[in-house]
Parts: C-alpha cells; structure tokens; sequence
C-alpha cells in the first residue's frame, strides 16, 4: 500500500463519527431533476483550511491512491466483459468525495444513498457539480480487516451483488469518479463513493 502525504490525509480525515460493525453497500440510478447548482457547499472545508476553488479542494477532487486503484479495477473488469473504459469526470468528483466524507461523519454508507442534508443521490450530484442527466451511485464501507484489504474489498463485494454489478458494467455510463474518507494512516475504517455518469 502506498502511504498519502499528509497533506492528502488532511483532505480525507474528517471528524470520528460513530464506528459501525459490518461492511454495507448500495446502489441507486436515476435521472437528475432541473435545479441550480451550489459546488461552494459542497466542497471539502477541514477546519476552514480550504473551500471551494482551494488547493485542499483540488486535492480532493483529484483521483489518487486507493481511489485511481479502484478506478482502474473497475475499468479493468468493464474491459474483461467487452466493455469500453470510463474516464475520469472532475464535474463528478466532488459529489463523490462529498458523499464519502458525509458518510464517514456518520459512521456508516447508507444504503439508501440518502445524505445527512437529506439529498439523494441526483439533488446531491446536481447540487455539488451542476450535472444533469444519466447518473448512477454505489458506495461501500468496512472497519478493520475489511478495511485493511482496501480497494479490493469494495471491488469484489460489488461484483457478487447483482444490483451493484449491474452499475459496474452499465453501457450507459462513460464517465465516473471514485471518493475515498478513511480514519488514519492504517486506514482502519474506509469508505468509498463511485459515481457514474453518461457526460
């Protein structure tokens, strides 16, 4: 496993929500509603340290680590069933990362993709990057052993779940973003976002 820089740990610690006991994942695809965009709100802030257009917020947007590992897992298995690869969307990395670090905050990744504001995932994406359209979410979260298998967990817990998996190889999609909040250097809790999008 390669070690982040402290400055990437600062940008994916948040504060200790409530440890939970089991690994969870969900999945959801639907079409986002017309509205108007706020990417301010949803951009990374520790301790006011960043905020919307900083350098703090470009790193979390930027794929790195665990996340273009699984980025490139995920591209991997699409390319062993005939399908073509999806690239990276910044547009969609915020949203991720958003709702991975909302997930950490409280202790779990909800199965409903439903976040603490209340937003599902097409309010959420829209309200954080602006994007209308095709757009589909799976996230996943694991504390200890589970944790310390990283990305790969997450990877192999989607594709013995037919309704995760379904995402994982839909044709529609063309574009993702992989967000990762983990708890420590030793990453022992990890919660991964992957949102998909068609543009």
């Amino acid at each position: 496993m390669r070690t982040p820089s402290l400055r990437r740990t600062i940008v994916r610690i948040a504060t200790a929500g409530v440890l939970s006991l089991a690994g969870l994942g969900g999945i959801a695809a639907v079409a986002a509603p017309a509205a108007s965009a706020a990417p301010a709100d949803c951009a990374y802030n520790p301790g006011g340290r960043g905020g919307y257009g900083s350098y703090v917020d470009g790193l979390a947007l930027d794929q790195m680590d665990w996340e273009q590992d699984l980025a490139n897992g995920i591209n991997a298995y699409r390319a062993s069933k005939g399908l073509r690869p999806l690239t990276y969307s910044r547009q969609l990395a915020r949203p991720a990362m958003w709702a991975s670090l909302d997930s950490y905050n409280r202790g779990i990744s909800p199965s409903n993709h439903i976040d603490s504001r209340g937003m599902g995932i097409a309010q959420r994406v829209q309200f954080c990057s602006g994007y209308t359209g095709y757009v589909g979410e799976i996230n996943y979260w694991a504390r200890g052993s589970q944790a310390y298998t990283g990305w790969q967990a997450a990877l192999n817990w989607w594709k013995n779940s037919p309704g995760h998996n379904a995402l994982l190889l839909d044709a529609r999609a063309t574009k993702f973003a992989v967000g990762l909040a983990y708890e420590g250097e030793t990453r022992t809790r990890t919660h991964y976002t992957v949102v998909f999008g068609d543009h």
